[in-house]
Parts: structure tokens; sequence; C-alpha cells
């Protein structure tokens, strides 16, 4: 859980919404549609951190996709 300012001087709590590889149900894929706050789990960011070298690597060599 975060912390937001909300009024001067005030603190209020925010409810951090996580996303992890794999398959998602409906309702936690919703949840995360409609949250203010999405944290990447370590695994996810790597999996995203992979996709953006790869696509790089593409673009740099000028490949067609």
């Amino acid at each position: 859980m975060g912390k937001i300012a909300g009024a001067p001087g005030k603190f209020v709590a925010t409810m951090d919404h996580s996303l992890h590889p794999g398959p998602l149900l409906w309702g936690p894929l919703k949840s995360l549609y409609e949250a203010d706050r999405i944290a990447l789990s370590d695994d996810a960011r790597s999996n995203v951190q992979r996709a953006h070298a790869f696509l790089m690597d593409v673009v740099q060599s000028g490949r067609t996709v």
C-alpha cells in the first residue's frame, strides 16, 4: 500500500494493484483497469524490459516484422 498527499500535510493510503505474468480472470483484470496505480512485479518488469530490448534490436536492424 502506498501513500499520496490528500489535504495539505495529510496523507491517505492508496491501494497498489500488482500485475504479475500469467493469466488473469475477468474480475482481477477489471480491477487493474479501474485502478489509479498499478505496480509491476519484478517478473513482469523483467518481461517488459526484455520485450523492449528485443523491439529496439528489431528497429535498429531495419528488419521488417
